[in-house]
């Protein structure tokens, strides 16, 4: 094979040129994908493909570093929206604005430009990791420990982008991915910035013109109020999209729940979040002080919110909760802001999502949106309450909405490749790639409107006994009841499987009642017993933290009680 810069001879399939060092192109294994053995740059170097969507490709790289490689996610544009000088302009601002942020919780780009078929592209950080959506779904609810662990380098992350004018607008579960760095578990990163906009006066004068057109992006379950309304944004607006995870992180669930566009923005706009105890399994585990900070995140006039994400998150640890929320013998908190509003009219009729299919690699999870559309005739059908969904977007009286998957760049430039683990249902399959491409992030249509207008309260859920929060949700034709039948009592394997899902979430004295039932021929003794024994010293440890320490000494002797203590006992001795 001849050196294309030095035409050095060198053997066959190699790497490198024996003589100048520079990267060799490999051999295409197929003929259909021109791209696969291409040289970018004389530097990085393509070498499978990993997913493809409707804007363009993912494929696995490598970059040159000395006489040594690293592996790196390498997008592409198709060639013929590479040729657009409107699709180039926002490319390469986009790219800009991304490659701006040094932030170690951030998403890192390494370089954009042309391939040599003169094809966009970007090359960017390789994450081996899981996505906190994929995490919730497969363990359940996080401890808040944990989320708040998460939540210091999230917000680390955003405070930066925030001091430069730069709002991510689309924070979701599906953007933040955990993995293991420099030993550190639970090391986060910030992903998708491509569809970040700026306050600063160029650039919102560009955006400006899609909210005129009635376009805006992010993800319906997570988008903040103004979001839906056209109006210009500020970082309060990722706050409240942080409001919504955190929530969703600590409960398993979103606080509100459509599964229609016009939904989506009429719960947002104008309801208020369910209370922790009617979708928290063990609510009185999430400390007052966290609960407080999400429900004034959500709050539905940024004014009434954190002036911040640190702030937001000095509030979500306990820092400044009492001084800058609570109002003494308010029955209330963390209402602020988040009283219905005004209750949609009757009468909106919903068309049916066409869904363009998208073409995708065997291993690749979340495929770039292509051409989902929604058209919504206005005007709309009373509210009731909507089974859980994650996907759609939402509108109220006098709005066009017309929801399609990334109609635009942001799309592409926002894409990270992480490589997930396999899901439960999936244990014998390939490792599942994830491209960190939000799978229902939209472009709304909407005719922006002030949803302010006064009118009766939405009716709320009332509180279930705990018993039944765990597994029953709102339906449309009732809230939750408050009364339950009682729940039966597990015993074996079944109540193993509960006790290690309690102790993963830190309610280590339920997990250990339920582990003295597992042990009546349950199969997964073991596993539970080590699982509360590894998780109840950081559960002691956060309460004790908290100035609990008669919660921090309860766990220490339950743990104790089944031969777990797992350095509990110190932790709650040491707590004044």
């Amino acid at each position: 094979m001849e050196c294309p810069s030095c035409q050095h001879p060198n053997i066959d399939n190699a790497r490198f040129c024996a003589k100048c060092g520079t990267l060799l192109p490999a051999e295409r294994p197929s003929e259909d994908d021109p791209m696969l053995g291409m040289v970018i740059k004389n530097t990085f170097r393509v070498v499978r493909l990993l997913g493809e969507g409707g804007m363009g490709r993912v494929y696995e790289g490598e970059q040159q570093m000395g006489t040594t490689t690293r592996k790196v996610a390498i997008k592409t544009l198709h060639p013929h929206l590479s040729q657009d000088p409107q699709i180039v302009e926002r490319f390469n601002r986009e790219c800009g604005t991304v490659a701006e942020l040094e932030h170690p919780n951030t998403i890192q780009f390494f370089d954009f430009g042309r391939a040599p078929d003169g094809s966009l592209f970007i090359a960017m950080e390789f994450i081996d990791g899981q996505s906190i959506c994929d995490i919730v779904e497969k363990e359940g609810p996080m401890p808040p420990a944990r989320v708040e662990h998460i939540f210091r380098q999230v917000c680390g992350s955003l405070a930066e982008a925030h001091k430069k004018g730069i709002v991510h607008r689309d924070l979701k579960p599906d953007n933040v991915v955990l993995t293991t760095r420099a030993g550190e578990k639970d090391f986060a990163k910030v992903l998708d910035f491509g569809i970040a906009a700026r306050t600063e006066a160029s650039d919102a004068k560009k955006e400006q013109k899609l909210t005129q057109q009635g376009m805006v992006l992010g993800t319906p379950p997570y988008m903040s109020p103004e979001q839906f309304t056209g109006k210009e944004l500020d970082g309060r607006s990722d706050v409240y999209s942080l409001g919504v995870m955190a929530y969703e992180m600590l409960t398993g669930k979103l606080p509100f729940e459509a599964d229609t566009p016009w939904e989506w923005a009429t719960k947002h706009l104008t309801e208020r979040p369910y209370p922790f105890e009617v979708t928290a399994p063990r609510a009185t585990l999430i400390p007052d002080a966290m609960k407080r900070a999400i429900m004034r995140a959500l709050s539905k006039n940024r004014d009434e919110r954190q002036s911040d994400v640190m702030a937001f998150f000095e509030e979500l640890s306990g820092g400044g909760a009492q001084q800058s929320f609570v109002t003494p013998g308010d029955a209330s908190i963390g209402t602020s802001g988040t009283a219905a509003m005004a209750a949609p009219p009757p009468g909106i009729l919903q068309a049916p999502v066409a869904v363009a299919p998208v073409a995708m690699a065997p291993n690749y999870v979340h495929p770039p949106p292509t051409a989902n559309e929604m058209v919504m005739p206005v005007p709309a059908p009373a509210y009731s309450p909507a089974p859980t969904a994650k996907s759609g977007g939402g509108g109220v009286k006098g709005i066009l909405l017309a929801v399609v998957g990334l109609l635009f760049v942001g799309g592409i430039i926002g894409a990270v490749l992480i490589v997930r683990s396999l899901s439960a249902n999936n244990d014998d399959g390939p490792d599942s790639l994830n491209l960190g491409l939000p799978s229902a992030t939209t472009m709304t249509q909407i005719a922006p409107l002030d949803p302010t207008t006064p009118s009766s309260a939405t009716p709320e859920p009332t509180t279930e006994q705990s018993a039944a929060v765990a597994t029953t949700q709102p339906t449309k034709t009732a809230p939750p009841s408050t009364t339950t039948a009682p729940a039966k009592q597990l015993e074996g394997e079944p109540a193993c499987q509960r006790a290690i899902q309690l102790a993963s979430q830190q309610a280590i004295e339920a997990a250990v009642a339920m582990y003295r039932s597992c042990q009546k021929g349950g199969s997964s003794v073991g596993l539970a017993k080590q699982r509360i024994q590894s998780n109840a010293k950081p559960a002691a440890e956060f309460a004790k933290r908290r100035g609990d320490c008669n919660r921090a000494r309860s766990i220490a002797n339950a743990a104790k009680s089944i031969g777990a203590d797992g350095g509990s006992s110190a932790v709650a001795a040491s707590c004044k």
